[in-house]
């Protein structure tokens, strides 16, 4: 049976290398990752990129009028890009990194962007403490910035699979954007911390949901080039009084 994982969040995987650590990482069995989310630790992250292409990045932004226009058929475009940049994660430097910027609408911010910062993005293979990428939420839509780490750990409690989630302190060209809430993401690496076979497809849910029209949304975090909805059609039907065919359970 195919293994379906779902990120479900309210805001808009591959496998994997050898890279900086030497051979110890996902593959050896060695996390190296835990003590980037302890829940007591605040990361410090200093991130330094070419003035100009901050400036671009931080003013990326979705439009309105794109996601209307999209009427759920797909999942949502992303108009974020990748730029090159150096980061220095409690005091350990990261070279050749690539910085996005992150987020769906509600998150959305031009002076405190949220960020994804990706180690492999132009060195193949390179990984910090075993990950390709960090995530970094600004948490603009909760002042108190605990809900989400909050509802990991609750999930986590009850034995459901879920992203790790820790606080960072970041700065971005000397400028202190302030405390990002850290949270892991979604990979191929989590289902091997989670599953026995690791092997499946994982989703992200943006405006999405199982009932007909709302599926096809679902976007696809590992095996991306196979495209394979089964999983997603088959849940869509179990949750459908009718569902006959494919073409009901995506809307299309």
């Amino acid at each position: 049976m195919a293994l379906l994982a779902l990120l479900t969040t309210a805001a808009c995987g591959d496998d994997g290398d050898a890279g900086p650590d030497g051979g110890i990482g996902p593959d050896s069995g060695v996390d190296l990752s835990e003590p980037l989310f302890d829940p007591a630790h605040v990361l410090e992250v200093e991130i330094d990129l070419a003035a100009d292409d901050w400036d671009t990045l931080r003013f990326q932004n979705r439009s309105v009028g794109a996601l209307f226009g999209n009427c759920l058929q797909g999942p949502f475009e992303d108009p974020f890009t990748y730029f090159p940049g150096t980061v220095t994660i409690d005091g350990e430097i990261v070279a050749d990194i690539g910085v996005r910027k992150k987020g769906f609408l509600g998150s959305l911010d031009n002076d405190k962007p949220s960020l994804k910062l990706s180690f492999n993005e132009y060195v193949s293979g390179q990984r910090f403490a075993g990950l390709k990428k960090l995530t970094l939420n600004n948490s603009k839509q909760d002042p108190s910035f605990v809900r989400q780490c909050l509802t990991y750990q609750t999930f986590t409690a009850a034995g459901i699979p879920a992203s790790r989630c820790n606080f960072a302190h970041v700065t971005v060209n000397g400028v202190d954007l302030g405390l990002y809430v850290h949270v892991e993401s979604g990979s191929k690496d989590f289902l091997e911390r989670h599953y026995d076979d690791p092997e499946g497809n994982l989703y992200e849910g943006t405006l999405s949901d199982f009932r007909a029209g709302w599926t096809a949304t679902f976007e696809l975090k590992t095996n991306e080039a196979a495209g394979d909805r089964s999983a997603i059609r088959s849940a869509s039907c179990a949750t459908s009084i009718a569902c006959s065919s494919p073409a009901d359970a995506t809307g299309s």
